[in-house]
This record gives C-alpha cells, structure tokens and sequence, in this order.
C-alpha cells in the first residue's frame, strides 16, 4: 500500500500555477485499498490493518468506507482496482466541536494511482471522490493564482470558516497541480481534554453510553436498514462515543481504560435498555 504524501508546513512549500485550498479537519490518517475480489484493506501511516483488527477510533470512518464506496463505479473507473489507493482522515475530535452528524467520518485528500506513478491533482482527486461516493476536503478555493493569493495569514494560523463547525477551520491544506503542497494548523485549536472526572470503565459506560445516547443509535441504525441487535448497536455506540470524544477518553492512541471492560460496560448498559 502506498505510503502518504509528505506535506510540509505551508511556509516552506513550494507552490505554482492555479492553486485548491481546502480545510483541514481533525482526526487521523487513514488510507485504503480494494482487492480485486472487492475486499477492503485499510491502514494508518505505519501500519496495515488485516480483517478485524482496526482500531477501535478507526472503527466509525472503515464502517463508513465499506458503507459508502461505490465499487461499481471504481471498477468502471480502472480494471486494476489495487493500483489506486486512497488517502484521507478517519474525522475525530481533538477540541473541535464539530456537528457530528454532518461531518463524515472518512473525508478524502488524496488518491495515488499505479497507471500514472503520482497522486492526482487536487481536482482530478476531487472528482475521483465524489464518482465513488465518498466526501472530499471542502474547498475555501479553486484554481487561484499562485502569484495573485496571499497565504501569509493562513500561515499565521488565520483560517476560513469551517465548513462542519461553527467557527474558523482546523487548518487549510494549499496544492497546486504539479504537485506542491503545504498545510497550516491552527494547533491551538487541538486540546487534551482526557477525561479525568470518571477513571472506570463503569463509570466512562454511564457517561456516554446513555439511554438517550443508546435509543438515538437504535433509531440510526434502523433509519439506515441495518439490523438493531444489541451487538450492532453497541458496535455502533462504541465507534461514535469514541470518535465524538476522542481526546476527553484516549492518551495517545489508548483508552484510558481497558478497552475490553469498557466494551463490556457499555454492551451491559445496551441489553439492559433493549431487552
């Protein structure tokens, strides 16, 4: 699988041309493939993810992925389904407040193809994206004027409305079609807010996992045509606490609790609520 892209800060890149400048969400890398038997392989920037071994804060965006990916219209785009991979973010909060329910899980940023030996240009990839169902990084703009734009204050961490929150963006990622890139963060918008207040997995379960919280999943599941059972719900439940909680329950890339008690906390809560 193809590594990502190196992107450096944006005021030390190196840009020309027409440019795209697009925002930058939170979260995590993560990047795939599909076999040409249409099985899905997935992997962070270090390591590949084999059958049921995806990390729990990946678990919501591969859902996503398999949910969404149009493998007709892939398979009509290219006969060698591997030759392409794709790169983007498995959207988590680390301080912004996003609208959960509008922001995807998986946005895309960048696809690499075998036939061409590069990544596609901002607006190739684009339109890649949407052929094969999956969302793209929303554009701030589109083919501006390197030499006309001033990036200056996205360097001073200035950054547009966002597109998923109700105030300024993450960041912007800034590409041209040659293939210059750079990005600027606003990183103090990124906080570690672990969650200190409840230090058992029993006492995280009651927190988050919620009747409320429990019924609103069941109701999701079903409004999409998927099987509510107590293991689906609570598969569900579990991918979403922890993707809209991200930084308030994880240190580093741990829960701060065992994962397996949490998930059998919050499975005894969901029996309880479903019968």
């Amino acid at each position: 699988m193809k590594p990502f892209p190196e992107t450096p800060p944006l005021s030390e890149a190196s840009l020309s041309g027409h440019l795209w400048i697009q925002e930058v969400v939170t979260g995590r890398r993560l990047r795939f493939q599909v076999a040409e038997s249409g099985l899905l392989r997935f992997g962070a920037p270090k390591q590949v993810f084999d059958g049921n071994d995806v990390p729990l804060h990946y678990q919501r965006a591969t859902a996503y992925v398999r949910d969404e990916l149009n493998l007709t219209a892939l398979r009509k785009a290219t006969e060698d389904t591997e030759s392409i991979t794709f790169f983007g973010v498995a959207t988590l909060y680390e301080g912004i407040d996003y609208d959960w329910f509008e922001l995807p899980p998986f946005v895309g940023v960048d696809i690499w193809s075998d036939e061409t030996d590069a990544y596609l240009p901002p607006d190739a990839g684009a339109k890649a994206y949407d052929a094969v169902g999956l969302p793209s990084l929303p554009a701030v703009e589109k083919e501006a004027s390197a030499k006309y734009t001033d990036l200056d204050g996205y360097v001073a961490g200035e950054m547009p409305s966002s597109e998923w929150s109700d105030g300024s963006a993450f960041g912007v990622l800034v590409r041209d079609k040659s293939g210059g890139r750079g990005v600027a963060r606003r990183e103090e918008a990124v906080e570690k807010d672990t969650d200190t207040s409840v230090g058992t997995p029993e006492g995280i379960a009651e927190r988050y996992a919620t009747d409320e919280r429990i019924d609103l999943t069941a109701d999701l599941l079903a409004g999409a045509k998927k099987e509510t059972t107590v293991e689906a719900v609570l598969d569900r439940l579990l991918s979403d606490v922890v993707r809209e909680n991200y930084t308030k329950l994880y240190s580093g890339d741990e829960l701060v609790v065992s994962e397996k008690e949490f998930r059998s906390a919050v499975a005894e809560r969901v029996r309880r609520r479903l019968g």
